[in-house]
Order: structure tokens, then sequence, then C-alpha cells
């Protein structure tokens, strides 16, 4: 399923993007053990805990513009954004969940599906970020469930 939501004109041989590969490394690195890309696992903070603030148009610009190439169709993408946690923010860099609905391969839409994205910060404001995994099946959504939890973020 993902590489149907990656773009179509930057495949390898086995029919994924370098995007789709890294989102493959970073659920294989959790699974080892590893925080390639994402830093250490939070502390056990409770959600309802843990201080927010809701993104500035900005950042969002950012976001949008960071985590859209690769994905099919990037002007159709729709946002839904969760307020930031700041959590997981450590020397310039942390973690942002939220949810988007992209098109697959064949144009349809996908439903809102949730993200986790790498970012970087300065003076507490997201100016860059990458996106980390996309919740297309049912391991990427416990994988984003869970990494997202431990940064501060609520995935239903």
């Amino acid at each position: 399923m993902i590489e149907q939501v990656f773009s179509k004109n930057r495949h390898d041989k086995l029919g994924l993007t370098w995007k789709a590969w890294a989102a493959i490394a970073v659920v294989a690195a959790i699974a080892a053990g590893g925080m390639l890309l994402l830093g250490e696992a939070a502390d056990d903070t409770p959600v309802s805990a843990t201080p927010t603030r809701e993104l500035t148009p900005q950042e969002q610009a950012v976001l949008v513009k960071a985590l859209s190439p690769g994905l099919n169709q990037p002007a159709t993408i729709q946002w839904r954004w969760l307020p930031l946690s700041t959590k997981t923010f450590e020397k310039g860099q942390g973690r942002y969940c939220g949810y988007l609905n992209a098109k697959d391969g064949f144009g349809n839409d996908l439903g809102f599906q949730p993200f986790l994205s790498a970012v970087t910060t300065s003076h507490g404001h997201i100016d860059s970020g990458e996106l980390a995994l996309l919740a297309t099946d049912d391991e990427a959504l416990a994988t984003v469930k869970r990494m997202c939890a431990q940064s501060g973020y609520e995935i239903p």
C-alpha cells in the first residue's frame, strides 16, 4: 500500500521510492530498538499533561512544503493539524504528528491517515521537516500511534 501513496515517477526496481524505503528503514530501526532519525524514546508523561500550542501558519506552510513531495498529487493533499507537542524537542530536533489525506496511485483518496514526521526547530518553532512514516496499514498505524504517544500526541 505504501508504494501506491508515493509518486509514480520515482520508483526503484521493486516499485518503491526512496521515501518508502526511508519509512521501511524507520520501522526496522524502531523494531530493532534503535531510534533512527527520531531520537530517544520519551518518558511516560500522560499525553494530556504534555504542553502544546497551535501550529503557526508559517509552520503549517513549512510542513506542507517539506512533507508533500513524493506523495501523489501533492497539491490535492488535505491536512488536519494537531496542536504541537514540545515533549520531545531537544537540541533543535523533534517530532510532529498529524493527519493527511493523500491519493493512491489510482487517484483515489485514502482518507485521513496519521503521519509521523521528524522536524528541526529553532527558538521553539518548526523550520523544516521530513515525513518519517505514514500509517497506510495496520503495522504502520501501530508504530505511528506508539511513536506519536511517546511524543505527546494522541492518535485514536
